[in-house]
Order: C-alpha cells, then sequence, then structure tokens
C-alpha cells in the first residue's frame, strides 16, 4: 500500500486505489472498499488495455504464449509510467515498454520490430487529418521544373533488421537476415491502411527527395551524383519510381494551397 500518511485522505486513497488496481498482487486494497468491488475495477481495467494491445499486437499476441503474454501485460500495467492520458497512445506505450523496461526476448529477437510495424497500422489509421493535395497527372520528364513532390504524411518509409511483413506462427527468424527490410506503410485514399515492399534505393531515394525540397530535377541531380552516372541516365528510372509510388498515393504535392 502507498504511504499518503502526508497527503490528504482523498489523495491517499486515490493513490492506494491505483496501486491496487495496476497490480492487485502485490497491493492491498484501499480501506474502507469493499474488496469483491475493487476485484471489479481492477479485472475491467486489466481486461480493457490487455483486449486493446491485444488488437493492436494481433500476430505478436499469436506467437505468444497466454503466461508470457499476461506477464509482460501485467509488467506494462504495473512498472511502466505512461506520458499520455489517451487511450489510443497506450500501444504506443507498450513499445517504450518493450524497448526499456521488459526483458529481452532471446527467442523472438524481433519482438519490437515486429510491435512497431504493427503499431504503425493504428497510427497511421488515427493520425490527425491535415491538407494533403495529389498530383492527377503522371509524371513526365518534360515537367520536371512545374511539380514539386513530397512524401506524404500519411506515408512511412520503414527500416527493419527483420522481415516484419512476413513473421507469422510458421515463419520465426531466430537471426536477422544479411539484407534489411523495406517496406512503405501508407493510408490511401479511402482511408485504408496498406503496404508495399520496397528497397534500399527507393528508400534512399526518398531521402533524396526531402533534401532537395521536393525539386525533381535537383533529386535526379542528387542521385546521379552519389552513383557516379549522368543525370540522363538515372532519370527515367526515378521517374518510374516516382510515378509508382504517386499512383499509390505516397507522394503528394508540396505546397497546399488552403
Amino acid at each position: 500500500m502507498s504511504d499518503g500518511s502526508n497527503l490528504p485522505g482523498f489523495q491517499a486513497l486515490q493513490l492506494d486505489f491505483a496501486a491496487y488496481i495496476r497490480n492487485p498482487e502485490r497491493n492491498q486494497p484501499p480501506e474502507g472498499i469493499e474488496a469483491r468491488r475493487m476485484d471489479i475495477y481492477a479485472d475491467l481495467f486489466y481486461r480493457n488495455i490487455e483486449g486493446f494491445l491485444s488488437s493492436t499486437f494481433r500476430v505478436f499476441r499469436s506467437i505468444t504464449s497466454d503466461t508470457e503474454w499476461h506477464d509482460l501485460v501485467r509488467g506494462f500495467v504495473h512498472r511502466h509510467i505512461s506520458e499520455s492520458p489517451y487511450f489510443i497512445q497506450i500501444p504506443e506505450e507498450f513499445l517504450e515498454f518493450l524497448s526499456d523496461e521488459a526483458p529481452a526476448d532471446v527467442e523472438r529477437p524481433f519482438r519490437l520490430e515486429l510491435c512497431h510495424y504493427e503499431w504503425v497500422e493504428l497510427a497511421l489509421d488515427f493520425r490527425e487529418d491535415e491538407p494533403v493535395a495529389y498530383l492527377d497527372e503522371p509524371l513526365d520528364a518534360e515537367h520536371l521544373d512545374e511539380v514539386q513532390l513530397r512524401l506524404s504524411p500519411y506515408a512511412w518509409p520503414l527500416q527493419y533488421r527483420y522481415p516484419v511483413h512476413l513473421i507469422g506462427p510458421k515463419n520465426q527468424p531466430v537471426s536477422a537476415p544479411e539484407h534489411p527490410t523495406y517496406l512503405i506503410v501508407y493510408r490511401d485514399a479511402d482511408d485504408r491502411v496498406k503496404f508495399m515492399e520496397s528497397n534500399a534505393a527507393t528508400f534512399r531515394l526518398l531521402q533524396h527527395l526531402d533534401g532537395a525540397g521536393g525539386d525533381l530535377g535537383r533529386t535526379i541531380a542528387a542521385v546521379a551524383d552519389e552513383l557516379g552516372q549522368p543525370a540522363a541516365r538515372v532519370e527515367k528510372n526515378v521517374l518510374t519510381t516516382f510515378e509508382e509510388l504517386r499512383l499509390a498515393g505516397v507522394l503528394a504535392l508540396r505546397e497546399v494551397e488552403e
């Protein structure tokens, strides 16, 4: 039970109440409240959080035993000090717990990356709306100076050591592959979260686009300089890649008139 001897009665009661529902196995219920009622509160509190985490990290839950899963959730509820009061941000807090406080997962070294990948879907689904304009016309070499592009705020290029999009009950790598996995997770025009497999070249290309302020000509020049090739030689491949990303809704116009 928490030490609330120097606090007003109601604050001491709140501390004891919170301590009990966070970990009823290690803390005594507050005095003056029926034990049966406290057990109901504690059970509802845990079930709400555990259920939300289970629905967010579906793949990770499917490859984790009941005992291990509930030990993790209990540890999170008991030990982690959340920075946000919003329920929708509980999975992000759980990620921080897995990263900084939970015991290492020797059997599943991909645990943190897998959970991050699963969290991204939720994060994009609930991302706050902002004005975005998309290019309706195909990209072509004759109009490079007429358009500036940017990565859509609803598209995240991601790099992982493990192929997180392939992990499941029948595929659980025990060591990282030689080459990393590149993915782009994005929300399309119908507000559906999707992912596409990518590669190191596209990942680097998007970095060049950002560094060039969205200017396609400067982006192509930067890529050519990095590869040590003439701009004319890389232009077609760059535009082909950007056109695929434009059609998917990964790229948007840099300037949005409100």
